[in-house]
């Protein structure tokens, strides 16, 4: 039987990771990227490191979490632990305001278009906008913009959601090939040097045990390891089901039972009025047969956890919360989940 509470490797994992400078959370949209972010941000802040999650404004996941609505200001949400939302336009203009040395003349000359002009056409500008802002509050971004206010041990971005996860993150190296020798040039070299230091920094995916996710974070993966050369930082398996068979158990009830049950047919929702052969399987299996049901996600979940693991890299499972638990609950029982760091777990 699986125990999602951590083994001692997820633990130094998670150790290591709340010890860096930075951390790019991503993922494909609906992974649970922003409840990872509030995780590895608690985690921080209970080794007393000052630590900000940076949001892309109107996040709805972040403000279901921490029940309120977030500012282009950090606020706190937590003891020790800072939140901030992020509009790609207000941060540029706030950067063009600093290249230009006044707010005042920003506020008249600002446009969109003039905004990306100063920003020489890189590609992605709101990117930067966002990214840029984030490496900003950390301490070699405070050190390098000689700020005079107090960085933060941690910034963790909750990066948007894209079908290219790993686009946000080429955007300091496009600067460098088309930004003449400037402030912004200066600005993307600090940051990239930053997201290459695995001392510094580290990229944390964040998937479901599911076929497209798990495509989409292995294609991601492969970019931001050899193409980027990135530090690769654990990679979060969320939604995780705890087995409850054995795997020779779980076997003989697939084996005996006659209902095949896909990976197409298990993603489907029963409607009790449909008259389909594939809902009326499924509808079999969840009411008349569950242990059948169970047993086939168990051997499924089995198979992509293997592929996952054979990345080579670190894993952190979360586990499958009851259904309908979500917001600041999910968090507690999450958090509670990865207390119990020290159990062993199956292989």
């Amino acid at each position: 039987m699986q125990d999602t509470s951590f083994t001692h490797s997820q633990n130094e994992a998670l150790d290591q990771l709340v010890c860096a400078e930075f951390v790019f959370v991503t993922g494909k949209g609906g992974v649970g990227k922003s409840t990872v972010s509030a995780l590895l941000g608690l985690a921080a802040a209970e080794r007393k490191k000052r630590t900000l999650i940076v949001y892309p404004e109107g996040s709805p996941a972040a403000e279901q979490l921490w029940r309120r609505r977030l500012l282009d200001v950090p606020q706190t949400v937590a003891p020790h632990l800072d939140a901030i939302a992020i509009h790609p336009e207000q941060a540029m203009r706030q950067y063009v305001a600093e290249v230009l040395g006044s707010s005042k003349l920003a506020a008249v000359l600002f446009h969109q278009r003039i905004a990306q002009g100063l920003l020489t056409g890189i590609p992605g500008p709101s990117d930067w906008a966002i990214l840029g802002k984030a490496w900003s509050f950390t301490r070699s971004g405070v050190r390098d913009r000689k700020r005079p206010e107090r960085p933060y041990d941690l910034v963790i971005l909750d990066a948007p959601s894209s079908g290219d996860g790993s686009g946000m993150l080429r955007v300091p190296q496009v600067i460098l090939e088309l930004a003449p020798a400037a402030r912004l040039r200066n600005d993307a070299e600090c940051c990239l040097r930053l997201l290459k230091d695995e001392r510094r920094a580290r990229i944390v995916f964040v998937t479901l045990v599911e076929h497209l996710p798990i495509s989409e974070t292995e294609e991601n993966l492969e970019v931001v390891r050899h193409e980027l050369g990135m530090p690769i930082g654990p990679i979060f398996v969320n939604q995780v089901i705890t087995p409850q068979f054995s795997r020779a158990d779980r076997e003989l009830l697939l084996t005996r039972n006659g209902i095949e049950l896909t990976p197409e047919l298990m993603r489907q929702a029963p409607d009790s009025n449909s008259q389909s052969e594939g809902d009326a399987a499924l509808r079999a299996a969840l009411c008349e047969n569950a242990s059948h049901f169970q047993a086939a996600q168990e051997k499924l979940q089995e198979k992509y956890l293997k592929r996952i693991r054979d990345w080579n890299v670190p894993l952190i499972e979360l586990p499958r919360l009851p259904e309908g638990q979500g917001g600041e609950s999910a968090l507690r029982s999450l958090q509670m989940a990865l207390a119990g760091r020290h159990a062993d777990s199956y292989r």
